[in-house]
């Protein structure tokens, strides 16, 4: 599915609707009920490259960078993906080569190649509850690192990276934006991430983070 030049306008519309765009990946697991994982982090952070390391060692994608927050009809707080294709860096390729055997096209950029989300996310399930959110932070050479982070720092860096608004006052859709930013940050555990070089190892120590929060 290419969503291209209407995904703003998705966006804006689902955001009328009360459900709010987070630009993170996405990824779940738990069986039946299933429990997101969050990467965040700007563009060259190196959060497509953990999530597709994570999908690879047994998570379930659910999107690369589109990631919405709604609620069912008896109030549950639910993340669910906006399955785009999905850009890959060529760095990426060479770390994760089991992505070369997967079908894609190049990108406009030369530097970048698309893979269709179908094929990556074809068994993962529409909606998962809050789990955690990982930010990225810069990698290092030793082992995968996780650090606790407080609550009112995520939600400013999601804030900072999410919420648009000419307005002091923050009014309108801002608002509504901030208030589902701060509800997705209470109902789940946040860390910053550092990746380290065996990205083998990273689906088990997120899944390991889940157990925690079971």
């Amino acid at each position: 599915m290419t969503f291209g030049c209407l995904t703003p306008m998705l966006c804006a519309f689902l955001g009328q609707a009360g459900q709010h765009v987070i630009h993170a990946a996405c990824l779940s697991a738990g069986g039946d009920e299933p429990r997101a994982v969050l990467v965040c982090g700007p563009s060259g952070s190196g959060k497509t490259t953990a999530a597709l390391a994570m999908a690879h060692g047994g998570l379930a994608l659910m999107s690369d960078d589109a990631t919405f927050i709604r609620r069912d009809d008896a109030g549950g707080l639910f993340l669910w993906g906006l399955p785009r294709p999905c850009k890959v860096h060529r760095r990426t390729f060479d770390l994760c080569p089991h992505l070369r055997d997967l079908p894609s096209r190049p990108a406009p950029t030369g530097e970048e190649s698309v893979i269709d989300m179908s094929v990556l996310a074809a068994d993962s399930p529409r909606l998962a509850r809050p789990g955690v959110i990982l930010l990225m932070d810069r990698r290092n050479d030793i082992e995968h690192r996780f650090t606790g982070v407080d609550k009112l720092t995520v939600l400013a860096r999601l804030t900072r990276e999410n919420v648009r608004s000419g307005d002091h006052y923050v009014q309108g859709p801002a608002r509504d934006a901030f208030a589902a930013i701060a509800e997705l940050v209470r109902a789940g555990r946040a860390y910053l991430l550092s990746v380290g070089p065996d990205l083998a190892g990273l689906a088990p120590a997120v899944l390991a983070i889940l157990d925690e929060r079971a």
